[in-house]
């Protein structure tokens, strides 16, 4: 290696480099010399799916049968040890095919043999099968643990879901991100869940999927005693008993992060935000109602006044479909977000039609300078006797440019048959995409002056989306061909 740089010998700049190449440029510079040996294969193998760790015993083990891995004959010594000095490496790991009986009682008589974990440094884990034990592979240095298909598939005879929870939790008590995607849970599987999060003090992060079912009842006071807990997401929430009220102390004192996800009736969402988290500290709200009914239309505009409440809110997402149940898009719905001077990303996507006028942009955003990203949709209504047409004009673009310096991303209806000077524009220097979905245009020249005029980004995008009106699509296909012709 004297003919090299000496640069070329410093740890930092090869990791530098080294992650910057593909896969099998990393299996060529691994075999180049020794020096470079290890932290290329450490780089080689440090995100892996199973079925590639098995590739390194003997090239006849592994194979697939009915979608299970197996092993054709037992492994020898000689082929763990191979093993192992590749395992030992793995940082991250994905495992989507389940394993079979023989295979996996091999793992776990080498587990047993060599005692230590089939994976001992992994810190991230992803273990998207029905079967198979997981808790092998977890090691104490583990931080983050997906469990997607938690369902009754495969392991209700088997019994190995609830005690492997609890064993990895003993395993790895330093985790502190756990995603859980559980269906047709019993009583005493949905207890096994609260036991694992109560014996994990440092969650700072938490996903939980649960079936609509009164057996999520015990999880929630769990969670208020995790000290740790920023980022709170749930999904498919039911009603459950809140001991707590505002008056009471806050029960959640560190989080700073909600995603509630499908309530099963009305109510329960503000329950969350008005009791659980009192302390109006979130910066980060995101609700998805995906299943409004009748009477519901209240309920968002109820959940965007109890998100205000939240001074130092910087995210708020609020996602709510039905167009036959949702409210109107309108400066009534959004005018309690005027006094969330700290947000940064707003995102409202209501399935009624869109009443927003430029006027009530401009109110918006002059109370919210600090906007990068803004994406207000309503539902299309495709009713030919009926117009649909946004209120909204090319101008209600410019005017967020001019209030929000920041922002980089705008999503709006707006009605671009109108034509709009150009000429007062200031170019902005961060735009970098806006999408006017379902927006009509009829002449595509001064809609191509008007965005050239408006950003002065060579990465600059114009997104437009309507599987409804092939017309109106060729001519935003025009503008976009004409801006990029411009820019040329």
């Amino acid at each position: 290696m004297s003919h090299y740089h000496p640069s070329l010998l410093i740890e930092e700049i090869l990791l530098r480099i080294f992650g910057h190449l593909s896969r099998s440029s990393l299996a060529a510079v691994a075999i180049t010399c020794c020096v470079w040996s290890d932290l290329a294969s450490d780089l080689l193998w440090e995100d892996v799916a199973l079925r590639w760790l098995l590739n390194v015993l003997p090239v006849e083990l592994p194979s697939q049968c009915l979608d299970r891995l197996r092993l054709r004959r037992a492994p020898t010594d000689e082929d763990w040890m191979r093993f192992d000095r590749i395992s030992r490496r793995v940082r991250r790991a994905t495992f989507e095919e389940p394993m079979d009986t023989t295979l996996a009682m091999e793992l776990q008589r080498h587990t047993n043999t060599t005692k230590i974990p089939i994976l001992p440094n992994i810190r991230h884990l992803k273990w998207d099968c029905d079967y198979g034990p997981s808790c092998l592979f977890v090691g104490p240095s583990l931080h983050t643990l997906h469990f997607p298909h938690l369902d009754a598939r495969g392991r209700k005879s088997t019994g190995a879901y609830p005690s492997c929870l609890l064993q990895i939790a003993t395993i790895a008590p330093a985790l502190t991100e756990l995603h859980i995607s559980a269906w047709d849970l019993t009583e005493d599987e949905i207890n096994y869940v609260a036991q694992m999060l109560g014996l994990l003090p440092s969650l700072k992060r938490i996903s939980l999927l649960l079936d609509v079912t009164s057996n999520s009842t015990p999880v929630l006071p769990v969670l208020s005693k995790l000290p740790e807990l920023q980022d709170l997401s749930l999904y498919y929430l039911t009603e459950v008993p809140l001991p707590w009220t505002p008056s009471a102390p806050n029960p959640f004192p560190g989080l700073r992060r909600i995603t509630l996800k499908n309530p099963p009736e009305e109510g329960i969402i503000r329950k969350y935000l008005d009791n659980l988290i009192p302390s109006g500290k979130l910066v980060a709200i995101h609700i998805w109602l995906g299943y409004l009914s009748r009477g519901w239309a209240s309920e968002v505009a109820e959940i965007l006044i109890a998100a205000a409440r939240h001074s130092q809110l910087q995210s708020l997402r609020v996602y709510a479909s039905r167009r036959s149940y949702a409210p109107p898009l309108s400066l009534t719905l959004l005018r309690p977000l005027a006094s969330c001077s700290h947000l940064q990303k707003l995102q409202v996507w209501v399935g009624g039609r869109s009443k927003l006028t430029d006027e009530d942009i401009e109110f918006l955003v002059s109370h919210l300078p600090q906007l990068n990203r803004l994406k207000l949709v309503s539902g299309k209504n495709r009713d030919p006797l009926e117009d649909d047409t946004p209120v909204t004009t090319l101008r209600a673009i410019a005017i967020v440019t001019s209030w929000c310096l920041q922002i980089e991303s705008i999503t709006l209806e707006v009605d671009a048959r109108a034509s709009v000077p150009y000429s007062f524009l200031e170019p902005h220097h961060r735009i970098r995409l806006v999408d006017v979905r379902g927006s009509p245009i009829l002449n595509s020249e001064p809609v191509i002056r008007f965005f050239a005029a408006l950003s002065t980004m060579k990465e600059f995008q114009i997104v437009y989306d309507d599987e409804w009106d092939t017309l109106q699509v060729n001519l935003w296909k025009e503008v976009v061909e004409g801006l990029r012709a411009a820019r040329a």
